[in-house]
């Protein structure tokens, strides 16, 4: 009887241990930004080092799905839309470079007196365009709240890229949000290799 109770309670600590470790391993993997995406067609150099901190579906599929994640200073937001054929992608990339550049376009006064006086950008806060093998980013600056079309060294918070990469064979789009603490480095080139690393799965 004693010897019953024993394979009882061993094989009792058993099925909790292996319930434990199947939550461990779905809790990380929920957390894992790596995981998630290779999960949903795309690949990112070093995405296992993110921790996510949010993911959300939308309210509908033209909405898409929200992920943000973080590592160290590092902060990374992404939209994924799905059923995205490649013209329909193209059409949206379009658009949301044409928003995207319209932040940096020279602004007039809302006075009429002085209509004469167009508020522009410096070089130095221009974006920079780049192409990737699935798709274009641009390099630029944001501030604290993640903002872009910034023109000013004081409103300065963050070194970022703002890319879209089209997946054609998931039929996916990924609109890449990256922001690095603008004094943690020098300049772009951490940002260029990072979207550099991206790949559609097979």
């Amino acid at each position: 009887m004693f010897k019953k109770k024993i394979i009882f309670s061993a094989a009792f600590l058993f099925i909790i241990a292996a319930f434990a470790a199947l939550f461990l391993i779905n809790y990380q993997n929920k957390s894992d930004l790596g995981y998630q995406l290779k999960k949903r067609g795309f690949l990112i150099a070093n995405a296992g080092s993110f921790e996510i901190k949010s993911m959300d579906s939308g309210d509908s599929l033209s909405e898409g799905e929200n992920i943000s994640a973080e590592s160290n200073d590092e902060t990374l937001k992404i939209k994924i839309l799905e059923n995205f054929s490649k013209e329909k992608a193209e059409e949206y990339k379009k658009n949301q470079s044409a928003l995207f550049d319209g932040l940096f376009d020279p602004q007039l006064p809302p006075y009429p007196e002085f209509l004469t006086n167009k508020t522009e950008c410096a070089k130095e806060f221009l974006p920079v365009k780049k192409k990737a093998e699935s798709g274009d980013y641009y390099l630029t600056f944001a501030n604290e709240r993640f903002g872009y079309g910034i023109c000013a060294q004081d409103l300065v918070k963050y070194k970022a890229g703002f890319g879209m990469f089209y997946c054609e064979n998931s039929k996916k789009l990924f609109k890449i949000l990256y922001f690095i603490d603008n004094v943690k480095i020098k300049n772009f080139k951490n940002i260029e290799d990072f979207f550099g690393t991206f790949q559609c799965g097979k």
